[in-house]
């Protein structure tokens, strides 16, 4: 009973607040309301109230015997509260007046109450038709009350928003006719007020169709993911625990069991994150979600704790399990989607999608369901990502053949890599296979030579998750490099810039990039990277031509066998032709293709000397 008359004093608050424009409640009648609100009272309440029905003062009259017959509609005694009202059952303007409006929408609650809902709804139309502002608003929320007290919900949600809508549309401020002012609409102030507990009503009801149309399941664990993607953590684990208990044998649950343990890494119980991801798995080896925990694991595993060993046993096994579950598949009919919820958590079409040639994770929503029954690529991407990591371990063993076999195991798997690939000359398939031809990521071997132990795999890593677009991973792993003086040397440290450098040349971040580059040249010219700083400042920096032409010099003299100092000195033509200087950049293509006979550039570089003898011989 409480609850219920809880609900019944919210109720007539609302409507007290579209009687502030008329007259304000009298103390006697907010008293009233007062003692109606506890048990202890509620007689009291009730007797006052009818000592109300006989004032002189004609509004508190009617007030009272609208509320008066609220109280016994809320408490099952319809009859009783008709015998108030019924007296404002005429369509006419008289009982639209302001002192009369409550006792004929009152009416109408009653009427419905008594299971006379046609007559209840003809008079709502009656009173929406010829009403405007506060007046039609609580019609009209009257409406949305009554769907809900028949169970009607999607009418409810229909009629809540309706109300919104003219509330929003009739209250907005108005430019006066005469000037540029805006002025305030009458009853803006109370719209304000109520819209609140209106947009509250509609999302109930939304709640409540929702379960009718999908099931209450689905409603809790729509719930839980709005928390978790937006990373509300505790919040996500509360609403998944809560989901399992409630509903252990759906697939919400069991979607619930990974997604509660994936929540406690955020709120800092890592240890404990990976001991029930562990048990998740092995309970019930080939269960839905039992892949995605295990590339949990293994990218935690490498990530976090930087344990090549436990990462690549986790990866492994991944790579195992999607080949099992593929033959094996019967014990996940359980945890089917059911047909009435199928249309709302699809997941999306594909993983991934190109956008501007980059490869996009596709956008998740708290509705969806993904799991290897319900997306078709849910296998496939599982594969290419453990294939990936597979890659990353044989290419740290310096196993390259075996690791461009892991890369291109990922890119059969990858269907929007593909595209990537027809489209793009710097498709990430491209980029993993040319690494393995040189050795090198991002970071080259010159570089690489300082980088023992678990040094060489942070700077792996961070070059790994630079030439797959994950800037702020890779950034961070720089970063941790730049920020431990005293565990790395200089030759790290610049390292670690130059990898900063490409991750800013790579966001289109050019000036960054030219302040990290002489960075390195200003403070570590005595290191590996300062090659690749001056070649990359003598190609995009923003110095004259002259300045560039030196620095490329500089960077051919500082290492000419590497392939660095070559591509510096072939440059140099190219700028020398540019300053007038014909002569010279012939003599340095010559010296170039001497120097490096089986350079790619040779053929290019014969071309060009062809081309600049027979201009020199015709002037």
């Amino acid at each position: 009973m409480g609850s219920t008359r809880t609900q019944a004093r919210w109720l007539v608050l609302a409507a007290g607040c579209l009687l502030a424009l008329v007259a304000s409640a009298t103390e006697r009648l907010d008293t009233a309301l007062e003692y109606l609100d506890a048990d202890s009272t509620e007689r009291r309440g009730v007797r006052l109230l009818q000592r109300l029905l006989r004032s002189r003062d004609a509004v508190e009259a009617v007030q009272a015997r609208a509320r008066l017959a609220g109280y016994y509609r809320d408490h099952n005694q319809p009859t009783r509260a008709l015998t108030l009202v019924q007296e404002y059952h005429a369509y006419t303007g008289e009982n639209l007046k302001p002192e009369r409006y409550p006792a004929f929408l009152e009416l109408a609650r009653c009427l419905a109450a008594d299971g006379r809902m046609r007559e209840a709804l003809k008079m709502l139309a009656y009173a929406t038709e010829h009403s405007e502002g506060l007046d039609r608003v609580e019609a009209l929320r009257t409406k949305g009350d009554l769907a809900m007290a028949v169970d009607a919900v999607g009418d409810a949600v229909e009629r809540y928003e309706e109300v919104l809508t003219y509330g929003d549309r009739h209250f907005r401020p108005r430019r006066a006719s005469t000037s540029c002012d805006v002025q305030e609409v009458k009853g803006a102030d109370v719209w304000r007020a109520l819209r609140p507990s209106l947009v509250e009503q509609r999302d109930r009801a939304k709640r409540a169709w929702d379960i009718q149309r999908y099931g209450e399941d689905f409603v809790y664990y729509r719930l839980a993911r709005r928390y978790h993607l937006n990373s509300r953590w505790e919040e996500a684990f509360t609403a998944y625990d809560v989901l399992i208990r409630m509903f252990g044998e759906s697939v919400y649950a069991e979607a619930a069991r990974y997604y509660r343990e994936v929540c406690r890494y955020p709120m800092g119980s890592p240890r404990e994150a990976s001991r029930s991801l562990n048990r998740f798995v092995q309970n019930k080896p080939l269960g839905l979600y039992r892949g995605e925990a295990l590339f949990t694991l293994g990218r935690r595993a490498l990530d976090n704790e930087l344990d090549l060993r436990r990462a690549r046993k986790y990866f492994s096994d991944l790579l195992r399990w999607t080949d099992m579950v593929r033959r094996r598949d019967e014990e996940t009919e359980l945890y089917m989607v059911p047909d009435k919820a199928v249309s709302v958590t699809m997941p999306p079409q594909a993983p991934l999608h190109l956008r501007e040639g980059q490869l996009v994770d596709a956008e998740l929503t708290p509705p969806m369901v993904i799991n290897r029954k319900t997306a078709p690529w849910y296998l496939s991407r599982l594969d290419w990502q453990a294939a990936y990591y597979m890659g990353f371990f044989a290419f740290v063993e310096e196993d390259y053949r075996r690791a461009s076999a892991y890369f291109q195991r990922a890119f059969k798997a990858n269907k929007a890599l593909q595209e990537q690939h027809k489209t793009s000359m710097g498709s990430l398939y491209r980029r993993l296979q040319i690494a393995c031809k040189s050795g090198c990521l991002v970071c080259h071997p010159e570089e690489l030579v300082a980088f023992k132990g678990t040094s060489r795999t942070i700077i792996l890593l961070a070059d790994f998750h630079a030439i797959q677009g994950r800037w702020e991973r890779a950034e961070a792993l720089y970063s941790s490099i730049l920020s431990d003086s005293s565990h790395y040397t200089k030759a790290h440290r610049a390292c670690a810039l130059r990898g900063l450098a490409e991750l800013a040349v790579n966001r289109n971040q050019a000036g960054k990039a030219e302040t990290l580059y002489r960075q390195i040249v200003d403070e570590y010219p005595r290191t590996p990277s300062v090659q690749f700083a001056l070649l990359w400042l003598g190609t995009n920096g923003s110095q004259e031509w002259p300045k560039k032409l030196e620095l490329l010099q500089r960077a051919h003299r500082s290492n000419p066998r590497s392939y660095a100092g070559e591509k510096a000195l072939f440059l140099q033509s190219f700028i020398l032709h540019r300053l007038g200087r014909g002569g010279v950049a012939l003599h340095v293509l010559r010296g170039f293709t001497h120097q490096y006979p089986r350079s790619r550039h040779c053929a290019h570089a014969r071309a060009m000397m062809t081309e600049m003898q027979t201009a020199r011989e015709g002037e």
